[in-house]
This record gives C-alpha cells, structure tokens and sequence, in this order.
C-alpha cells in the first residue's frame, strides 16, 4: 500500500552545518542519515510485496485454483517487482550522495520525483489488476451459485464475505492512501511527504494481519461445513423415519 521510495527523505532531518576541519564526524553523521532511511525504504518494499503475495494466494483460491489467474498474477508481480527495484536503486542513488532540503518541493528533486511517481504508478496498475481479478471471482461465483440454488438467499452472504470481509476492504484503503499521498505530494513541501508513508506502511501490515486471518477462518468454515451438511442430512432421514413409523 505505501509506496517505500518517500522513507528515505528522513535524511534531511540531519542536513545541518558542521565545523571545518572535523571530517570524521561529519561522514558518520552523513552515512548514518542516509543509511537508515534508506534501510526502512527497502523494509516497506518487502512489506508490501508479502501483503500482495497473500492476495494472490486469495485470489488463487477463490478461483478454485486456476492456472491462468495463477499466471496472470505472477507476471504483474514479476513486473512490479523489476520497476519497483530499479526506481529504489536510482532513489537509493540519490539519497545517499545527497540530503534534501525538507522546505523544498518534491519536484526541485527531478531525479527521485520522477522515480517515485512511477513506483507509485506500476504499484496502483498491479493492485487494480488484483482488484479486478476479485471483482470478477466473486461476480462469476456469485452467479454459479444463484443458478444452482435460485430461491436461497443465503448464498448472499458468500459474495459479501469475498467482497467486503476480503479485498475490497484492503484495495478501498488502499485507494484512500493513493489520493492522499497525491494531494500532499503535490500542494506541500517535501516535509509534509514524511508522515504519509509511514502511515501507509503501517496500514498495510494491519490489512496483512487482516487477511492472513480471513484466510484461517475460511479454512475453518470449509472444513466445518461438509460436517454440518452431513449432520443435517442425518437428522432429516431420522424425522423422516420416525414419521414413516408412525
């Protein structure tokens, strides 16, 4: 959900003269103002690729295991995966040979604006690819089932589960950080640009925790149902049987 390339602009908290003459020290204080913003840029890469790999395995799933969704998963993931490194690899770049200033806009910065505009760009196409993949799996199961049982309304509540209690929730949210961070992006200074993915990063590993626990209790309900489907059948035979009797 949170684009990683912003992180690294907390290295300009530590943009401040030092004396002429002690080298030493400047250079630890620059190595350590870019390393670790830089660090926690790629950790929120990471972040964000395990939260979509969980989605896939959903979207897997809810297809009843196809290949071709399988594929068509993979390859955006893949694609993702090569853009997002390459415009971290030139961010990375820049950070570390320079600091910004946070009272600048992002576009005095042509070379991590560019990149950063872009990640966010290829991140929103895959998560849309993903969204409509869901869309679709529940449209299509939704229709099976309502010809299968036309008069049981029940079957609603599948639909709703796959929609609401999954990724709908996730890609909603997802889509409130994205017009969120253009905003800031685009009428505040840079300063304003350190907050947002932050939030987003966190937001993300909620909706992780989130949808790794959708999962275990959609397993639990599977594995519950043919056990209750089997005991409602039994009850039926032994009322039809006691009635037969009398």
């Amino acid at each position: 959900m949170s684009s990683p390339g912003t992180l690294g602009l907390h290295s300009s908290y530590y943009q401040r003269p030092f004396p002429s003459g002690v080298g030493s020290p400047v250079i630890q204080e620059r190595t350590v103002a870019s390393f670790f913003p830089v660090l926690e840029s790629w950790f929120s890469c990471v972040l964000i690729w395990l939260v979509q790999i969980i989605l896939q395995m959903r979207l897997y799933a809810i297809h009843n295991g196809s290949k071709r969704i399988l594929l068509v998963g993979l390859l955006g993931f893949v694609v993702e995966i090569i853009i997002t490194i390459t415009c971290m690899v030139q961010i990375t770049k820049f950070e570390v040979s320079k600091l910004l200033d946070l009272t600048d806009h992002i576009m005095s910065y042509p070379t991590v604006a560019t990149n950063i505009y872009i990640n966010y760009a290829v991140v929103t196409a895959y998560e849309c690819l993903l969204f409509a993949l869901a869309i679709f799996a529940a449209i299509r199961r939704h229709k099976e089932e309502h010809v299968a049982h036309p008069v049981n309304l029940n079957k609603l509540q599948d639909l709703r589960a796959i929609l609401i209690s999954g990724n709908i929730v996730y890609f909603f949210g997802t889509l409130l950080y994205v017009i969120a961070y253009s905003v800031v992006s685009l009428t505040l200074p840079t300063q304003w640009m350190i907050a947002v993915p932050r939030l987003g990063s966190a937001v993300t590993a909620v909706f992780g925790c989130h949808l790794v626990l959708h999962i275990r209790s959609s397993r639990a309900h599977t594995r519950l149902a043919p056990q209750e489907h089997e005991n409602h059948l039994l009850t039926v035979l032994c009322d039809r049987s006691k009635r037969t009797r009398r």
